[in-house]
């Protein structure tokens, strides 16, 4: 860990696992390492990492830890609506480290590749008629 302490770490780990529970062939974020992923992020951002920090610290300071799962979900939903942003960006950074690991990736059978040429298939005929009205309009913006 760069940045987070152990105990924010731990803290952090139990959240995404919430957030995002394991099932069937998905794994859990702790399983695929989102909190290193989070943490690696928030390392390069001062303003993340102090509302990371600050928000863990908060966390903990209610005893998150020794709490039972059903009361560990009460405390996050009351912390979401005191502490938007802060919750905001930790489901952001928590999403984007899940859902941009290759073992997820793979879980949810995409291939990573972008859905063009193989992907859709497009509308034959003169895709070009549908700009005509536009075309006719004429220039509506200025040139530099």
């Amino acid at each position: 860990m760069r940045t987070l302490s152990k105990s924010n770490s731990d803290t952090l780990t139990v959240i995404v696992d919430l957030l995002i529970p394991k099932k069937g062939s998905l794994p859990s974020p702790s399983d695929i390492n989102v909190v290193e992923h989070i943490d690696d992020t928030i390392s390069d951002a001062p303003q993340l990492m102090r509302l990371f920090v600050e928000g863990l610290r908060d966390i903990n300071d209610k005893d998150f830890l020794s709490l039972q799962e059903k009361e560990q979900i009460d405390l996050l939903q009351k912390y979401e609506c005191s502490n938007s942003l802060f919750f905001a960006e930790l489901i952001r950074h928590t999403y984007n480290g899940y859902y941009t690991n290759p073992i997820v990736v793979r879980a949810i059978g995409m291939t990573g590749h972008p859905p063009q040429p193989k992907g859709y298939n497009l509308e034959q005929g003169n895709n070009f008629k549908l700009l005509e009205k536009v075309r006719e309009r004429g220039q509506i913006w200025r040139n530099p």
